[in-house]
């Protein structure tokens, strides 16, 4: 039916798939921003007013972005780093409420 309509179009004009380079982050930037970050994070958290707590993490934000200027991350580091920073935020509130 259509699939087969489909896979002899694809056949006869279709171009061949390209191997597509995804780059790599750098092997030690989990550590590198894990350990820049985690102090900063772990005083703005505990910061007991809400906007205080947000003035922080709005600072911490800027100079992450001026940490990893030097960098050149693409898109796959940005997401990479945002990842990093989640997980160092949860194991900073796991570390909180274990307290």
């Amino acid at each position: 039916g259509l699939i087969d309509f489909q896979n002899t179009i694809v056949k006869k004009i279709g171009k061949p798939k390209q191997a597509v380079a995804l780059a790599e982050p750098e092997p030690d930037l989990k550590s590198k921003v894990a350990e820049w970050l985690k102090p900063k994070l772990e005083k703005a958290i505990y910061l007991p007013d809400d906007n205080l707590r947000d003035i922080a993490f709005k600072t911490i934000s800027a100079e992450l972005t001026e940490f990893l200027a030097p960098m050149e991350l693409d898109t796959a580091g940005h997401k990479a780093v945002h990842e990093i920073e989640e997980g160092v935020i949860n194991e900073i509130e796991r570390r909180g409420h274990q307290m």
